[in-house]
């Protein structure tokens, strides 16, 4: 105890930096071999530091630094293991009672969505007009990218639909 340093923020920044980067990655990697998954190992080191730089100004810096992050990291570890199994059981004890309600639910759906004989063709119509739909906007989307190409054309083009429209509504009329 005699050899730590003064707590001031300054020394306590700088031994904590030191031990970050003494000790990080044996510190990954065994909280890997711990939890099989190097993010979560990684994330759990990162909690390790916050915890450190939230305590050490405030109790001194431990005599043993390394071991102090990794029994911080374990714990939270640990926690986290825990928090798993739990969420697991109560998945477990939710999915019959799900699976009950959806029982229950899916006929009552599936008599809402029968579509009586008469309303066929309604929905017949409803595809073709979707189908008319994506087909306009895909040729607008051609003519934008024309006109982009070559403007003059574009017009030329343009011009010569409305007058062939021009001429179909003069034969329907007449």
């Amino acid at each position: 105890m005699a050899d730590r340093l003064p707590a001031t923020a300054g020394n306590v920044q700088r031994t904590i930096d030191a031990v970050w980067r003494m000790e990080s990655a044996k510190l990954i990697a065994a909280l890997t071999r711990m939890v099989r998954d190097v993010g979560v190992a990684e994330d759990l080191a990162q909690d390790a530091l916050v915890a450190a730089l939230e305590r050490w100004p405030e109790t001194g810096v431990p005599d043993n630094p390394g071991a102090w992050l990794m029994a911080a990291a374990k714990r939270r570890a640990i926690d986290q293991f825990r928090q798993h199994a739990l969420h697991d059981r109560k998945h477990q004890e939710l999915v019959p009672e799900f699976e009950a309600k959806q029982e229950a639910i899916v006929p009552e759906l599936d008599e809402a969505l029968d579509v009586p004989e008469a309303l066929l063709p309604l929905r017949v119509d409803a595809n073709g007009l979707v189908g008319l739909l994506r087909d306009t906007v895909h040729r607008e989307i051609e003519d934008v990218e024309a006109f982009i190409e070559d403007p003059a054309r574009a017009l030329s083009a343009y011009r010569a639909a409305i007058i062939r429209h021009l001429r179909v509504q003069r034969i329907q009329v007449s």
